[in-house]
């Protein structure tokens, strides 16, 4: 699963403004706000650290798509999967195992959960969890607690 460094997220000033943050810059300790992502490192860019990531031949064949705009893309739809698996190299992790509690790509399904009853696919599970209650609490919990550091600082 992917680590918060993987996917770091960002809250500026105001209700609800959320941005997805430079992974590189974040790294070295700024915070800048991504203009793209790729797919196949699973990690966002600004313009200047985009162009570093395609100077290097073996990455310029990665997918970069556009971020998605603000939380439109987040708040109306699920995305697709992006993260990649850690044994299986290239392969989307898209598989959730109930058996085991644990996400998987389709070649770790195949391979060690070949036995596992319960198998789904993630985007298929997810559909519509943005509108259940569970969901809504727990974002609003979140942006309470950030509120509340936010003051501390």
């Amino acid at each position: 699963m992917a680590t918060g460094d993987d996917f770091t997220k960002s809250i500026a000033e105001g209700p609800e403004q959320i941005f997805d943050t430079c992974s590189p810059c974040s790294e070295s300790g700024s915070s800048k706000e991504a203009d793209k992502f790729c797919v196949d490192c699973g990690s966002y860019f600004c313009a200047k650290c985009l162009l570093d990531h395609n100077k290097f031949p073996a990455l310029r064949s990665h997918h970069i798509s556009d971020k998605p705009e603000q939380n439109k893309r987040n708040e109306t739809q699920t995305s697709l999967p992006t993260e990649r698996c850690s044994i299986h190299h290239g392969k989307l992790v898209d598989m959730f195992c109930k058996d085991h509690d644990e996400v998987c790509c389709a070649a770790c399904i195949a391979m060690k959960h070949r036995a596992c009853v319960n198998v789904d696919y993630i985007p298929s599970i997810s559909n519509g969890i943005r509108d259940s209650t569970e969901y809504k609490d727990t974002k609003h919990s979140l942006q309470d607690e950030t509120k509340k550091r936010s003051k501390k600082q």
